[in-house]
């Protein structure tokens, strides 16, 4: 297996979470919940893309919805950050 092999995946989840994230600040919160279950759907088991999608649920209004995600998140990451984060400003919601 060569490294391209290895790179092409991961590079284009890369460019699918960097989308999601400049919607995310450019306040297209759609667009953002596209692009991030795009990079989601590449690596399924990252949970920093998980946590990625849950800021996007949460941006959209779906407080419920980026509560459950970051509790799956949390679940296996206890420490994650941004996981933390979001589920504390959800809460505040």
């Amino acid at each position: 297996r060569s490294s391209s092999d290895t790179l092409e995946p991961f590079a284009r989840y890369r460019i699918d979470a960097i989308i999601g994230s400049a919607h995310l600040r450019a306040r297209r919160p759609a667009q953002a919940l596209t692009a991030l279950q795009a990079a989601l759907a590449r690596r399924p088991d990252d949970p920093t893309a998980r946590a990625n999608l849950a800021l996007a649920v949460l941006v959209s209004g779906d407080s419920t919805g980026a509560r459950t995600r970051c509790r799956e998140v949390l679940a296996t990451e206890p420490s994650h950050v941004l996981a933390t984060a979001v589920y504390v400003q959800a809460s505040l919601d």
